[in-house]
C-alpha cells in the first residue's frame, strides 16, 4: 500500500507521536500483522459488517510505543457514529479518541451518542483530545446540523481548534479538534497532504510526557575498511609472545596485545544510535523523493488554483507516477536484499512487511544503575539451586527411575589436538552473528583474517585441548537481559542471554566434533534420541509402551520447553494438531489407576548434566525436516496454499498486467463461461502470438458465415507462422499447428481459396504497430494455455540447464577467463582425473 509508505514517512518527518485515523477502510479479515508502522502501536475499531450496510468507515490510532496506551470502554448508543478511546499513561494522564460520522449518518441519533461519550470522558477529569472527521462544515455556522453540533460542544465546556478548511477540493472544514474549553496551550494548525484528499490536522500541547532514555549501541566502523590492508598488518606483526608462553592464559593475553590494536586502527569503535527507517525504499531513492517533491508541488498549485482543470490533471498524473514509484522501488529493495543475503531478506521482511502480534513492550521506565544489575544478576542466578531443589523433593515423591545399563566400548574419549584444516572448518560453521564476548572479537573477524591469524590461534587453542586448562577469560560471559513481559521492574520477568567470547565458542565447536565423531563411532548414543520437544515426547512414550517394565511406576516427563506441557495439560479435546491428538492416545494407553504421569517444566541451563548439549542437538534437530512426524490436515492445507500462491504469483508473466497487480494474485473473470474466461487470463497473460490470433480468427469466420465462397486472405507480419503452416498438415509438429490446419480445412473448398500472405512491419496497416508490440511481447512469455511439443521442451530444458549452470559456476580465475561460456568437458581418461580437473576448475 503506497499510503501506508506515506504515512510511515509522515510519521517520521513530522515526529509525531499520536495519530488518529478515519475512514480507514480496514476489516475484519486485515491482520494487524499487514499493517506495518515501526515503533508505533496500532489500535484500531473497524466498521462492523451489518446486512444492508456499506463498506468502509473504520478508525485507527498509532501511539509511539513508547507511551504506554489502553484502551477504554465508553458506553456507546446504537447510531453510526464511529469512535475510538484510549488512555495514555505517562506523567500526566490524558485521553485520546478518534471519530468518524459518515456523511448518510442521521444526525441526531450520532449527536446524541457523541453527547454521551464526551460526557461519560469528560467526568473523569483528564484532559482530552478527540481528533476526526465529524462531517460538519464549521465553516458554514448558520447550517441547523452544524448550529445544533456547536450548541452541544459548548454545553459540555469544550471547543473545537480548527478554523481553516481541511479538505481542499470541496472547501470544507470537517476534521476538527475538540479539547476542553480550559486548555489554553494546545493549538491545531492544518498542512497540505499530498496522499489524500483531506489535508493533515497536526494538535500540539505541552502535556508532559516520560523521557525516553537513548539507546546506544557500540559498533566497529567498517566504512573505511579495507581488508587486504588489515591482513598485512597481522601478516607483519610480531607473534613472538604467544609461542613464547607455556600457559594458555598467557599465550591468550598475548594474542590479544597483536590483535587488538591493528584491529582498533582498521575497524575503530564507534558508538551510535541506531534508527532504522520505516520505508527505506522512500528514503535511500532520490529519484522517488524528486517524483515525490514533484508531486507536492503540483498539488500546491492546485490549491491555489482549483478552477484550473490542467493543474488538478497534472496533480493526477504526478500521484500516479508516484504510486508506481513507490510500488517499483518496494520491489527493487526487498530484490536487492535477497540478492545480498536470504538471512537478510527475511529480517527485512520481519521489519517493514509483517508487525508484530504483540506490541513491543517499552522498557524505557525500566530501572537502572548498579543496583539493578545486582537485583538481575542475583535472580539470575539463584534459579539453579532453586530448580535443583524442587527436583530433589519431586524424587522423593517419585520413584526413581533405574539407572542405564552400563556400555562398554573399546577406547576411552580424549580431546585431541585439532589440525588447521579441522579449525577452519569449524569456524566456517558457526553462526555469522555479529554477538561477541568482552574480547570484541566476531566471527566475521575471524574468517576474514583466519589466513593469517589462524596458526596463532591454532596454537592456543591445542595448548589449551591438551593441558586441560581453560583460560579465566574464556569463562566470562556479558549477560544481556532479554524483557518478556508484565512489568519491566520485575526481574523475574527477564530472560538472560549469555555472551561468550567468540574464541572460546570456537574450542568449544571443535570439542563438539570430536565427542560427536566419538559417539557415533562407539555406537553410543541411543535409538530414542531425538530433538523437537513433542517429537522426542511421542517417542519416549512409544518406548515405555514396547518395553514395559514397571507396569505401576509414575511417570515424570521433564521438558525446557513451556509450551509442550502446557498445550496437552489443555486435555484431548483442545489439540489442535493431530501429534498432540497422537500423544494423548498414547498418554491414555499408559496411564491407569495405579500410574500417574506427570508433565514437568525444566529451565534451560539449570544444572542439568548434559542440558547445555541436549539444548545444542534440539537445535540442530528443529530445523531438519521431520519426515516422520504426522501433520494435521489445517497445518498442511495452509502450507499447500501458500505453495500454491506463491508459484502462481512467481510464474504469472512479465507485461502490463503484473506491472498494474504488482506481486498480487489476479482476480477471477468476471466472464459467465469458461470460453471468455479462458480469453481474459490470455489477454492478461499476454499471449496473442500470431498462431494464437490466426486461431481465433478462423474461429470467427466459421461461426459467422457471410460469403462463403468468397476467398480468405491471410496477412501476418511473422515469417515463420505462414511458412510452417504452408508445410502440410502432416508437418506440424505442434497440436496448435494441426488444429489450425483443421480449421483450414474446414473452411477451404473447390469455391473458395485461402492465401498466406506474409505483410512487411510498419507497412501501413492500420494498428500494425500495435500489433507488432503485443506479438513481442507475447513470444518473450510462457505459453501457459497452449500445448508444447516436444522438441520445443527439450529445447528449453537444456536452456535452462546451460543458464543454471554458468549462474552457479563459482567465482576464480577460470570463471573470469571462460566468461559465460560452459566449460569444455575435461579430456582425461579416467574419472578420478575428470574430477581434479573439474576441482581445479572450480578453484575448491
Amino acid at each position: 500500500m503506497p499510503s501506508m509508505d506515506e504515512v510511515n514517512y509522515a510519521l517520521q518527518g513530522k515526529a509525531i507521536d499520536i495519530l488518529c485515523l478515519s475512514e480507514t477502510w480496514l476489516t475484519d479479515n486485515i491482520d494487524n500483522s499487514f499493517l506495518i508502522f515501526p515503533g508505533y502501536t496500532v489500535l484500531r475499531r473497524d466498521r462492523p459488517a451489518r446486512p444492508g450496510r456499506r463498506r468502509g468507515g473504520g478508525v485507527c490510532i498509532l501511539v509511539r510505543a513508547t507511551l504506554r496506551a489502553e484502551t477504554l470502554t465508553v458506553p456507546a448508543g446504537d447510531s453510526q457514529l464511529e469512535s475510538l478511546w484510549i488512555s495514555i499513561r505517562s506523567t500526566t494522564t490524558a485521553i485520546v479518541g478518534v471519530l468518524y460520522r459518515p456523511p448518510s449518518a442521521p444526525v441526531a441519533a450520532a449527536l446524541d451518542d457523541l453527547q454521551t461519550q464526551l460526557a461519560h470522558v469528560i467526568s473523569t477529569g483528564k484532559p482530552i483530545f478527540v481528533l476526526g472527521d465529524t462531517n460538519f462544515d464549521s465553516l458554514q455556522p448558520d447550517k441547523p446540523d452544524v448550529r445544533r453540533y456547536l450548541q452541544m460542544l459548548s454545553d459540555l465546556n469544550t471547543k473545537q481548534l480548527v478554523t481553516c478548511q481541511t479538505r481542499p477540493a470541496s472547501g470544507t472544514l470537517l476534521d476538527h479538534v475538540l479539547v476542553r474549553a480550559s486548555d489554553d496551550v494546545t493549538t491545531a494548525r492544518v498542512e497540505p497532504c499530498s496522499w489524500s484528499d483531506h489535508d493533515l490536522v497536526i494538535a500540539e500541547t505541552t502535556l508532559q510526557r516520560e523521557r525516553r532514555r537513548p539507546i546506544e549501541v557500540t559498533i566497529r566502523s567498517t566504512r573505511d575498511l579495507v581488508p587486504d590492508a588489515l591482513c598485512l598488518d597481522l601478516l607483519v606483526s610480531d607473534w613472538s609472545a604467544v609461542y613464547g608462553s607455556a600457559d594458555p592464559a598467557d599465550k591468550w593475553r598475548a594474542w590479544l596485545a597483536v590483535w587488538s590494536p591493528v584491529i582498533d586502527r582498521h575497524m575503530p569503535k564507534k558508538t551510535i544510535r541506531p534508527r532504522h527507517a520505516p520505508a527505506p525504499w522512500l528514503t535511500d531513492s532520490d529519484d522517488l523523493r524528486a517524483l515525490m517533491r514533484e508531486r507536492d508541488l503540483a498539488d500546491g498549485e492546485r490549491r491555489e488554483r482549483p478552477a484550473d482543470e490542467l493543474a488538478s490533471q497534472r496533480y493526477r498524473l504526478c500521484r500516479n507516477r508516484v504510486k508506481s514509484a513507490q510500488l517499483h522501488a518496494k520491489s527493487a529493495f526487498f530484490l536487492s536484499s535477497f540478492r545480498r543475503s536470504r538471512r537478510t531478506t527475511w529480517t527485512d521482511i520481519r521489519r517493514f512487511l509483517i508487525s508484530p502480534r504483540t506490541a513491543t513492550p517499552s522498557t524505557s521506565s525500566a530501572p537502572s544503575g548498579t543496583d539493578w544489575a545486582d537485583s538481575l544478576n542475583r535472580y539470575f542466578a539463584a534459579v539453579g539451586p532453586r530448580v535443583a531443589a524442587a527436583l530433589e523433593e519431586a524424587q522423593r515423591v517419585v520413584a526413581p527411575l533405574s539407572p542405564r545399563p552400563t556400555r562398554v566400548v573399546s577406547g576411552a574419549f580424549r580431546v585431541r589436538p585439532v589440525t588447521l584444516p579441522e579449525l577452519s572448518a569449524a569456524i566456517q560453521r558457526m553462526s555469522t552473528s555479529r554477538a561477541n564476548g568482552d574480547d570484541g572479537v566476531t566471527i566475521g573477524m575471524l574468517r576474514m583474517t583466519f589466513p593469517v591469524i589462524g596458526p596463532h590461534l591454532l596454537n592456543i587453542i591445542n595448548a589449551s585441548l591438551v593441558s586441560g586448562e581453560l583460560p579465566a577469560e574464556w569463562k566470562v560471559a556479558r549477560v544481556l537481559p532479554l524483557h518478556k513481559s508484565g512489568p519491566v521492574d520485575d526481574p523475574s520477568n527477564y530472560r538472560p542471554l549469555s555472551l561468550l567470547p567468540t574464541v572460546a565458542k570456537v574450542a568449544e565447536s571443535v570439542v563438539c566434533g570430536q565427542l560427536i565423531a566419538y559417539l557415533l563411532a562407539h555406537d553410543i548414543l541411543t535409538e530414542t534420541q531425538h530433538g523437537a520437544e513433542r517429537v522426542t515426547l511421542r517417542a519416549a512414550l512409544n518406548h515405555l509402551r514396547d518395553h514395559p517394565q514397571q507396569p505401576s511406576a509414575p511417570i515424570t516427563i521433564c521438558s525446557d520447553s513451556q509450551s509442550a506441557p502446557a498445550t496437552l495439560r489443555e486435555g484431548p479435546a483442545s489439540q489442535k494438531t493431530l501429534l498432540g491428538a497422537v500423544i494423548w492416545t498414547e498418554l491414555a494407553a499408559l496411564a491407569g489407576p495405579s500410574r500417574r504421569i506427570h508433565l514437568q517444566w525444566v529451565p534451560s541451563h539449570c544444572g542439568v548434566d548434559e542440558n547445555e548439549r541436549a539444548d545444542q542437538i534440539a537445535k540442530e534437530a528443529t530445523a531438519l525436516p521431520q519426515a516422520a512426524v504426522p501433520v494435521d490436515v489445517t497445518t498442511a492445507h495452509r502450507a499447500a496454499a501458500r505453495l500454491a500462491r506463491d508459484r502462481t504469483i512467481t510464474a504469472w508473466p512479465e507485461g502490463w498486467y503484473r506491472t498494474l497487480m504488482e506481486n498480487r494474485l489476479p482476480p477471477p473473470a468476471a466472464a459467465g463461461d469458461r470460453s471468455s474466461a479462458v480469453d481474459v487470463h490470455q489477454l492478461r497473460a499476454g499471449h496473442w502470438a500470431e498462431r494464437v490470433t490466426l486461431r481465433a480468427a478462423l474461429n470467427h469466420l466459421r461461426d459467422h458465415p457471410q460469403q462463403p465462397s468468397a476467398p480468405i486472405t491471410i496477412c501476418s507480419d511473422s515469417q515463420s507462422a505462414p511458412a510452417t503452416l504452408r508445410e502440410g498438415p502432416a508437418s506440424q509438429k505442434t497440436l496448435l499447428g494441426a488444429v489450425i490446419w483443421t480449421e483450414l480445412a474446414a473452411l477451404a473448398g473447390p469455391s473458395r481459396r485461402i492465401h498466406l500472405q506474409w505483410v512487411p512491419s510498419h507497412c501501413g496497416v492500420d494498428e500494425n504497430e500495435r500489433a507488432d508490440q503485443i506479438a513481442k511481447e507475447a513470444t518473450a512469455l510462457p505459453q501457459a494455455a497452449v500445448p508444447v511439443d516436444v522438441t520445443t521442451a527439450h529445447r528449453a530444458a537444456a536452456r535452462l540447464a546451460r543458464d543454471r549452470t554458468i549462474t552457479a559456476w563459482p567465482e576464480g580465475w577460470y570463471r573470469t577467463l571462460m566468461e559465460n561460456r560452459l566449460p569444455p568437458p575435461a579430456a582425461a581418461g579416467d574419472r578420478s582425473s575428470a574430477v581434479d580437473v573439474h576441482q581445479l576448475r572450480a578453484g575448491h
